[in-house]
């Protein structure tokens, strides 16, 4: 026991110091330097708070938000997750066409969805989507349609397939047009996570176009028409709208987390704070159990929390703001210079630079090191740099997209592909598709006729910036692309804009993807995979 009151005395006595440390010692500089860095960002023209960054609505347009919102409370399909058909990858630059394998317990929807979809198209000419949010309620807003745009992006590409699978071509290409017109028609908010459920609707049009392509009959004018809408997204613009607001908002969230008045609080705001002892008998139970565990607790529950509210926050808040301010600009730089991976590799640099700045972020953040393990390793990427990533790539599909569309134009006309995209200017394109990722034409080459049903290999270098011939390697034959993601009740999703390069994808057949999921499942278990038969002649 005399033991246990000598380290209880310490402990005091620590404490006893520490408080004098806290409210006697001054700690002005980090908070000066904070509102001087400030200063000059506002000096500059940048706008750090949400309610003066707002939304830049078209003055034109009229607001169609309620009408929006009235149509997704009541377009419903059952286990719509279920229903994911469209373009599933199978490996390297390979996906399964969909449409024509949906039974017929996925048709009996189609004619009540012809009729939603149509009421949905019908708010769109002239319109905008405002929704009326309150920004001076920072990081407590809540974005509630977000989850209706994810679910009428769903709707608008399961109809799609079901006219596809109709061979209803006009029905279809309406709502392929749709899915498209709907994300250019939000495109302002400026949220990060606003951002990036639109990259994940886009994904699902591009998907729905992409078994669109796959199917014969098409006019150059329902072609051309599809290739104007994705044509006229906005999604570099966008992100850079978004990364505002995300500054804007880690600033309002670090002034709110020092509100609180204790390191349990902080979770609210992701900071993993644990449960603390409800009393001092609790706490010498857990002492005499744990002497090591209960100090270092004590020390972050008191000591480091107060130091972090006093003082190390304003620092934290710099350094993010830092971080934030340096992605903003590399967003500009890439609105003006049209590439991606130049700009994000010295991004990466710079960030890197920031962080030498804050030797002791490690100890001292109580957020930043939460929210990512950036500030561990500067070698993994942070927040900011993960959405513009992902954003990245959706804008390369994008191209990869209208360039396919362009190409089937020109072979409706001519009979025939083109032995360079050159020859699709100026007649189905302005001008030669740029790859995002390095500002040169995007690749393409002639293979030999009858090897593949579309005779040609259209790709993007991918985030490496490397040529690797239109090689996208997927998780069956590499380790150097993204682990299939499985949900319960789903089949794996792959992300085929995350690979070494990024593959416009040759079609196959449905029965090779579910080979494919299956050799995925058998290889958990070391069992011996499958091959596919030989196609009846």
């Amino acid at each position: 026991m005399k033991r246990f009151f000598k380290i209880l005395l310490l402990v005091v006595v620590i404490f006893v110091i520490f408080c004098a440390y806290i409210f006697f010692v001054p700690h002005g500089g980090a908070r000066r330097e904070l509102a001087k860095y400030k200063k000059q960002l506002i000096a500059q023209g940048e706008k750090l708070d949400l309610v003066s960054l707002g939304a830049a609505h078209k003055p034109d347009a009229i607001n169609r938000a309620k009408e929006f919102l009235a149509i997704s409370g009541m377009w419903r399909i059952t286990n719509s997750w279920d229903f994911d058909p469209a373009m599933k990858m199978v490996d390297s630059g390979r996906a399964a066409v969909g449409h024509t394998n949906i039974d017929a317990k996925w048709m009996a929807t189609y004619e009540t969805n012809k009729i939603f979809a149509a009421r949905l198209r019908g708010i769109f000419p002239g319109a905008r989507l405002d929704f009326g949010l309150d920004y001076s309620k920072g990081a407590a807003l809540l974005l509630p349609h977000l989850v209706q745009f994810k679910l009428l992006s769903q709707q608008l590409s399961i109809t799609a397939m079901q006219a596809l699978h109709e061979n209803d071509l006009e029905e279809a290409n309406h709502n392929l047009i749709a899915g498209a017109d709907l994300m250019r028609l939000w495109d302002d908010e400026p949220f990060l996570i606003s951002a990036l459920v639109r990259n994940a609707c886009l994904r699902i049009s591009i998907s729905a176009a992409w078994e669109g392509l796959q199917h014969g009959g098409w006019t150059d004018a329902q072609l051309a028409a599809l290739q104007s809408a994705w044509e006229r997204i906005d999604l570099i613009n966008s992100m850079a709208t978004a990364l505002y607001g995300e500054r804007a908002l880690g600033s309002d969230v670090m002034t709110q987390a020092r509100k609180v008045k204790s390191v349990d609080d902080l979770s609210a705001f992701g900071s993993s704070g644990g449960t603390g002892p409800a009393n001092l008998a609790d706490w010498i139970n857990r002492f005499l159990v744990s002497p090591k565990a209960v100090l270092h607790d004590t020390y972050e529950r008191y000591p480091r929390f107060w130091s972090w509210k006093s003082k190390w926050s304003f620092e934290e808040e710099l350094c993010g703001l830092q971080l934030a301010t340096a992605a903003v600009n590399a967003s500009r730089h890439m609105q003006t210079n049209g590439i991606f991976v130049p700009v994000f590799n010295e991004l990466a640099i710079q960030s890197s630079n920031i962080l030498k700045l804050h030797a002791r972020a490690r100890d001292r953040f109580m957020l930043l090191n939460e929210q990512s393990g950036f500030l561990y390793d500067s070698s993994t990427l942070d927040v900011d740099q993960n959405a513009m990533r992902k954003i990245a790539g959706v804008e390369t599909a994008r191209r990869l997209l209208i360039t396919a569309i362009a190409l089937k134009r020109y072979h409706l006309r001519h009979a025939a592909w083109p032995d360079k995209l050159e020859q699709l200017v100026p007649d189905f394109l302005a001008q030669v598709p740029i790859d995002f990722m390095d500002g040169k034409p995007l690749r393409y080459r002639l293979l030999p006729t009858g090897l593949l049903e579309y005779p040609f290999r259209l790709y993007s270098v991918g985030v490496d910036g490397k040529d690797d011939g239109g090689v996208g390697v997927m998780p069956s034959s590499g380790s150097n692309a993204p682990p299939p993601i499985i949900m319960p009740g789903r089949l794996p999703s792959i992300d085929w804009t995350a690979t070494r390069d990024i593959v416009w994808p040759q079609p196959t057949r449905f029965e090779e993807y579910r080979l494919y999921i299956a050799n995925l499942i058998r290889s958990a278990t070391n069992a011996p995979n499958k091959t596919l038969p030989p196609p009846a002649k």
